[in-house]
């Protein structure tokens, strides 16, 4: 594990409320950094209100570029299985997976997309697959881009969830895990040789209340047991691990217990995670990061502590390469001082040499001093080089936000219409890489928006860095046009 993947952020959004805790790894010591809680549970479209909470959680929270971002799958419906297959070769495993997921769904192999987690035994390895649909995870994929919210790895919720079981509170028994959001819930069957996971739609808002969704969640234990288990295997469950905003529920606690006859497991501590000693100011409270099971789990995949590792995405080239800057930069700063410190040695050494050497030996000193003055020169050289590299490096966020501001604006253009409502001049001065820039933008608009377009700006640009400005409606060159202006400063 490299020095950059210490520290990882797990963001759970797919049950209503948007979940996220930072855990930090030290050897195997692992501490909470610090968590988030986002209620999303009233939009219209889960997914969308999914999404815009991932939004509003990397606008408002400024989300580290060094830690692994891990964000989990919101989907609504997906294939998981366990297979035990002979130790063979890793393409083969995949191969045999492929063929066995495709056979049961009859679907054809480019709408689905398939992955596998594989625990290898003494003569058969445990793989646990999971499979969904290929056009919801680009669109999932593509939608995170286009708001650019952060990420490294997407994995399976299911997964990510008895992943944190397993890693709190290992049992070696046959269980069934319960992730129950506001408006979905995650179902999981756990055994010593097997997982299987399932997706139900149906969570705390159920419509009868606590009673009609436990008698749903009755029904859809004992249906899991019965389609996703092998026939031959016995399935004795401990007892019923409850998380998410369900483990805040007593109600729905005591309800469970009556209706699956088993003892139902909250986490009211932390074993294996360190926590703080008293809640962050603003943030949720114990009892509720508690219930965060699922985010847990994501951030320890992003620790690589997770031990079901099924990544249906892995990988962002543009945050690995946020991270090699800095590093490249220190990488340099270091080479630069330990050179310096190397001249000064020399040049020490070059004096008591003088002073013991002879005469005759003396010109051949001076040449060494010479050397020396001449790394000097390339000390410098290298210093200046890393000064602007580092400028750069700074600058990069400002010209970011040119992008940014014009995709406030065309955001707000697009319900426009036939009225005019465009961007004349954008100005950015950062010149200065520790000074605060500014960027001001020149817009044309018709005067049908003079009533309305202050306040739609001012909430467009209401997530930017620095203070906004929005001055108009002003006088124009163009007849019938308004002219307005916005000024952002930038840090």
């Amino acid at each position: 594990m490299s020095l950059l993947a210490q520290s990882a952020l797990g963001i759970d959004a797919t049950d209503g409320y948007l979940k996220a805790v930072q855990l930090a790894r030290r050897g195997r010591r692992v501490s909470l950094v610090r968590s988030w809680r986002l209620p999303f549970f009233q939009a219209p479209d889960p997914l969308e209100g999914a999404v815009d909470a991932l939004a509003l959680l990397a606008r408002s929270a400024r989300l580290p570029t060094l830690p692994r971002i891990v964000v989990a799958l919101p989907d609504r419906g997906h294939l998981s299985r366990t297979y035990l297959i002979p130790s063979m070769e890793a393409e083969r495993i995949g191969e045999m997976v492929r063929y066995e997921v495709l056979s049961e769904l009859g679907v054809p192999p480019e709408d689905v997309a398939i992955r596998h987690h594989v625990r290898k035994g003494v003569v058969e390895n445990q793989v646990h697959a999971f499979a969904c649909s290929q056009a919801a995870l680009d669109a999932f994929v593509a939608n995170l881009r286009a708001r650019r919210i952060p990420f490294d790895e997407i994995q399976p919720p299911g997964f990510a969830l008895a992943s944190f079981v397993e890693f709190e509170q290992p049992l070696g028994r046959d269980r069934i895990l319960l992730a129950v959001g506001q408006t979905a819930t995650h179902l999981v069957l756990l055994t010593e040789d097997g997982l299987w996971t399932r997706h139900l739609p149906v969570g705390l808002m159920h419509r009868d209340g606590v009673r009609g969704l436990t008698l749903q969640l009755q029904g859809e234990v004992d249906d899991a047991v019965r389609r996703l288990l092998p026939a031959d295997r016995g399935f004795r469950p401990a007892d019923v691990v409850l998380t998410e905003e369900g483990a805040l529920d007593g109600t729905l606690t005591s309800a469970l217990e009556r209706a699956l006859g088993l003892p139902v497991t909250r986490f009211s501590e932390l074993r294996r995670i360190a926590t703080p000693g008293r809640p962050q100011r603003g943030g949720p409270s114990s009892e509720q990061t508690l219930a965060m099971g699922k985010a847990y789990g994501l951030a320890l995949a992003g620790l690589g502590m997770a031990r079901f590792q099924c990544p249906l995405v892995a990988g962002n080239p543009e945050r690995e390469a946020a991270r090699r800057l800095p590093l490249a930069a220190s990488s340099l700063l270091l080479s630069a001082v330990g050179l310096f410190g190397v001249t000064q040695l020399a040049e020490r050494r070059v004096t008591l040499l003088e002073q013991a050497l002879p005469a005759d030996l003396q010109g051949e000193v001076r040449d060494l001093r010479a050397r020396g003055q001449a790394s000097e020169a390339e000390l410098a050289e290298l210093t200046e080089i890393d000064g602007a590299l580092l400028r750069l490096a700074r600058r990069r966020p400002a010209v970011l936000s040119v992008r940014e501001a014009l995709a406030r604006v065309a955001e707000l253009a697009t319900d426009r219409g036939d009225r005019v409502l465009h961007v004349e001049q954008i100005y950015l001065s950062a010149v200065e890489a520790d000074a605060q820039g500014l960027l001001r933008l020149i817009l044309r608009a018709d005067p049908s928006y003079d009533e309305s377009l202050r306040e739609q700006l001012e909430l467009s640009f209401a997530g930017s860095p620095g203070e906004v400005t929005v001055t108009g409606p002003e006088a124009s060159s163009v007849p019938a046009v308004s002219r307005w202006v916005v000024e952002v400063a930038l840090p």
